[in-house]
């Protein structure tokens, strides 16, 4: 039965894959959500009797994001509706909105599985580079791979490879600092170099940035909450980085190249800046309803109203813009929350460490990119499923290795 369960869990862990951020073979997107429907209704059926609300956060949440859309009646063209029930669909089937133990357990082993999907696609993509395999194609055009900002591997798209590289890193390496193996141990830590080495080859600042507080949020975690430990494994990692420096300095050709491009042109976030700007405007002219759920004001931000595309380029910003200054307490309490739950209270010291660095990955790059809103983005799933599995692990003693 463990068997079997384990085998339909990487079957949905591979077709979320390819219907989201594979480049290399792709299923069509729309499958995504149906996908996550399936695994909640499964998950749920053997243990539905037990089922209940995990989280009063979410529940609030939730309802304040259905009201930002009664309240500012946004045009048809933005879909909002439709895209409310997309991620209600999501935070139904990976958040604990609604938990029950079956359910509970099925999101770590997804998570557990979807994550090792992910480490497959990241050292793949390491290694094409040097044979020079992309799949990023943009306008029907395959992108040469060796410009900045251009290189994405077996992914979709540079700013795909970033945070699917990120995450597998910090998967590793969470594991590389429990196992007490030599040799797998030095297998881990290979594999968290080539993954964050991939973050490098994307070029985004942003999934960097994320990586670098995410590897200080590990090692705090690591060191029990020790200031002393901390520093001192702060200061022997930062001495290996910089012996090593000859073997790895290469990679950030990309980074560099693009934070000097950004800054000829005006600064190091111009290409950003009009939409932080209009995210800004957006909160101080609509500070306590928003403009509503995945909508923009069309007076300072544009949109495709073929298919009601919107870019926040921040989610922070975004969920303030969108659902106000009510949705913003309430989704900032819940990330909160999340953390400390993760820090204090979940056994497993590998899986706190390992979920501590995932959230303090989130809390960065979700400044930069605007996702956690957008039930279709893959992203918006593994930032809600990271939720669950940091609920499922603290409440139900769930070890991962059970």
């Amino acid at each position: 039965m463990k068997k079997n369960l384990n085998i339909l869990i990487l079957i949905i862990a591979l077709l979320i894959a390819l219907s989201t951020f594979s480049g290399i073979y792709r299923i069509p997107s729309f499958y995504y959500p149906f996908i996550a429907l399936f695994f909640f209704v499964y998950s749920m059926l053997s243990d539905f009797r037990r089922m209940s609300f995990g989280s009063s956060g979410l529940t609030i949440f939730i309802v304040v994001c259905g009201l930002s859309i009664l309240i500012n009646q946004p045009p048809s063209y933005f879909r909002s509706w439709e895209r409310y029930a997309l991620f209600l669909n999501i935070v139904i089937a990976f958040s604990p909105l609604i938990v029950c133990r079956g359910l509970n357990k099925n999101r770590v082993l997804l998570f557990d599985t979807l994550v090792a999907v992910m480490v497959i696609f990241s050292v793949a993509s390491f290694i094409g580079y040097f044979f020079g395999i992309n799949f990023f194609v943009r306008n029907n055009e395959l992108l040469a791979f060796n410009e900045a900002g251009h290189f994405s591997g077996f992914t979709n798209h540079s700013m795909t490879l970033a945070p699917v590289s990120a995450l597998s890193g910090i998967y590793c390496m969470s594991k590389a600092l429990s196992q007490d193996n030599k040799k797998h141990r030095a297998l881990l830590w290979a594999t968290t170099f080539i993954c964050f080495g991939a973050v490098l080859l994307s070029a985004s600042r942003g999934a960097l940035g994320g990586v670098v507080l995410a590897i200080s949020a590990m090692i705090y975690r690591y060191s029990l909450g020790k200031i002393g430990r901390f520093f001192r494994y702060v200061l022997f990692g930062v001495a290996i980085l910089a012996l090593a420096f000859p073997l790895w300095g290469g990679l950030t050709q990309y980074v560099v190249s693009k934070n000097e491009y950004n800054v000829s042109q005006g600064g190091i976030a111009y290409s950003r800046e009009t939409k932080m700007a209009a995210r800004l405007y957006e909160i101080q002219n609509n500070f306590l309803t928003g403009v509503g759920f995945c909508v923009v004001d069309e007076t300072v931000d544009s949109v495709d109203k073929s298919t009601g595309t919107i870019e926040p380029n921040s989610s922070w910003l975004g969920v303030f813009s969108m659902t106000g200054v009510v949705g913003f307490l309430v989704f900032l309490f819940i990330f909160i929350r999340a953390f400390f739950t993760a820090f204090r209270k979940i056994p497993d010291k590998q899986k706190a460490v390992e979920l501590c660095g995932i959230l303090a990955f989130f809390f960065v790059h979700m400044m930069i990119e605007g996702y956690v809103l957008a039930g279709n983005n893959y992203l918006c799933g593994m930032y809600w499923l990271t939720l669950g599995v940091i609920y499922s692990c603290a409440n139900m003693s769930i070890s991962v290795n059970e």
